[in-house]
């Protein structure tokens, strides 16, 4: 097992996701217990209105563990038949295989249930507007710029809550660190050592204090993602290894 499994995770959310993912839960469970937590969903704001286009330029990788989509559990080598369309991974709580989700919304709205599960009804500041809302995940993601939640950050150090991404595998070679509610946008404009950059360079994450950390295959938080809940000491194993262009964490 290469994920560490000493951080907390929304077990009931990432049990949902997974019912989802293998066909035996529905879009109007998630729906049903987003309204059970006093958020206002339905059903039809996960539904797409037409087919997901196609898009020549995603080209999957392959994973070295299962991922389980619409409903099947994929061999690894099966994630290339879904070259051309945007997929976002979660890492299941034992680590073993993905879930695989192809609606940002429906994801988007799943991630607010796993927050609320974590964190429950806390004042923070709506990624897209900086103004304050309570309970639920906003629809964007935060900047390098500045915390983005009302979450006790303290200082920085060890000893603060942190997430740490490192460029080799194991937690080895450099590491960018970022505090709770912060990202970076763009890793090419993160430097690495005298001459390099952040980009297509993260190899393993480790969380401390902090609940997920979110991984973005372009700039701007923009393409395919990967969320963890987890430390994760491979990445390459989940297929993200040298590949985030873009990171967040709370």
């Amino acid at each position: 097992m290469n994920s560490d499994s000493l951080e907390p995770q929304p077990i009931r959310a990432l049990s949902l996701l997974s019912a989802i993912t293998m066909g035996n839960a529905t879009i109007e469970d998630l729906a049903m217990e987003l309204r059970q937590h006093g958020f206002d969903y339905s059903s039809l704001q996960f539904r797409r209105e037409s087919p997901q286009e196609l898009d020549s330029s995603i080209v999957q990788r392959v994973p070295q563990i299962p991922f389980v989509l619409n409903g099947i559990m994929h061999d690894p080598k099966d994630i290339i038949r879904f070259n051309g369309q945007e997929l976002h991974f979660v890492l299941a709580p034992a680590g073993d295989h993905l879930l695989v989700v192809d609606n940002r919304t429906l994801l988007k709205s799943w991630l607010e249930l796993a927050y609320h599960e974590q964190y429950g009804y806390r004042s923070y500041t709506h990624f897209d507007t900086g103004t304050p809302r309570a309970g639920g995940f906003g629809t964007g993601t935060p900047d390098g710029s500045g915390a983005v939640l009302h979450i006790p950050l303290g200082g920085t150090g060890p000893h603060h809550p942190h997430t740490l991404f490192w460029e080799h595998i194991n937690a080895k070679g450099a590491s960018l660190y970022l505090r709770p509610g912060r990202g970076y946008k763009n890793l090419k404009k993160v430097s690495m050592g005298i001459f390099g950059n952040w980009n297509d360079e993260i190899s393993s994450v480790t969380l401390s204090g902090t609940s997920m950390a979110t991984l973005y295959e372009h700039i701007n938080w923009e393409g395919q993602t990967l969320n963890l809940f987890r430390s994760e000491r491979d990445l390459h194993r989940l297929g993200w290894g040298d590949r985030a262009s873009a990171v967040s964490t709370h």
